[in-house]
């Protein structure tokens, strides 16, 4: 008797652990929607370039080539390759967004990256500037450079909203020679 009491006690703890385990997963909430035009560049522009996104770089001689690829893919059925094969600061693939009205906010800002013998140093990562009304920045995050040769891989850059920024300049910038991919990017607002 006492072990099927032990027993029946043992299936009340599990069911009840189902239960609460169950209510966590549906109570939580759903991923903010993804800000960013075009997100996996599968959108083009009439001259090849993907759809809202564009290119920059520092300054000075042209040092950068930006290409949709179809052939090296994280998500979908193409990225975008940036290579750097001249000495430069940075070159940087960008949009800039609107932030939806509200205070006391965070955001997350991920991608899928992908280097291949990009030197050390800056070498590809994520940038996110928060900007006021009028452009000027109110405070900037970055995210570890990756460097060398990898593999696709997520990369997520999370912070708080400073008071005063009207929009967001985000981008991937590649600040080393070597050639980097980027696909399936992601920024939402909490």
């Amino acid at each position: 008797m006492k072990i099927l009491i032990m027993k029946i006690l043992r299936l009340v703890l599990f069911v009840s652990a189902c239960v609460a385990t169950a209510l966590l997963v549906s109570c939580s909430s759903p991923q903010p929607p993804n800000l960013l035009i075009n997100p996996g560049f599968e959108e083009q522009k009439e001259n090849k370039k993907p759809l809202a996104w564009k290119t920059a770089q520092h300054a000075g001689k042209i040092a950068y080539k930006y290409d949709v690829d179809s052939e090296v893919v994280g998500e979908g059925v193409q990225s975008y390759r940036i290579e750097q094969y001249a000495n430069q600061t940075y070159g940087i693939v960008k949009q800039t967004v609107v932030l939806p009205d509200g205070e006391n906010r965070t955001f997350s800002f991920t991608a899928m990256l992908r280097v291949r013998g990009v030197a050390p140093g800056a070498g590809l990562q994520l940038v996110l500037n928060c900007r006021d009304s009028n452009t000027r920045i109110v405070k900037q995050y970055k995210s570890l450079p990756l460097s060398g040769t990898a593999n696709w891989q997520k990369v997520t850059l999370e912070g708080d909203i400073p008071k005063g920024t009207a929009k967001f300049g985000v981008g991937i910038m590649l600040g080393s020679v070597g050639t980097g991919w980027m696909d399936d990017i992601y920024l939402g607002v909490n």
